[in-house]
């Protein structure tokens, strides 16, 4: 099989699958049972945070979650797509409500 990326892993809701699948398939036990037995992995929620300006003369930016802080030249880290932050992994989205 080879080695697995995590673009080969997707974390499914196997409760709605098997149920999804009981209601098609008259014969389904055999798919059932692989679902039930199939591995499982530790996930982590994600965790949405934004990034605050510290200082906009000198371009400090700050994590709202770590506190760890970044400096840009010129813009926003939300121009040069800093997506995460490097330090704690944060997904910078500013969806999070604090």
């Amino acid at each position: 099989m080879g080695v697995r990326t995590m673009h080969d892993i997707r974390l499914i809701d196997a409760n709605t699958l098997r149920k999804d699948i009981h209601t098609s398939y008259s014969d389904d036990l055999g798919i059932l049972e692989h679902i039930d037995n199939a591995p499982t992995i530790d996930a982590q929620p994600v965790k949405h945070w934004k990034w605050k300006c510290v200082n906009d003369d000198e371009g400090i930016w700050m994590c709202s979650n770590c506190g760890n802080e970044i400096s840009l030249e010129v813009g926003s880290p939300a121009e040069f797509e800093w997506l995460f932050c490097p330090y704690c992994g944060a997904n910078m989205d500013g969806k999070r409500k604090e």
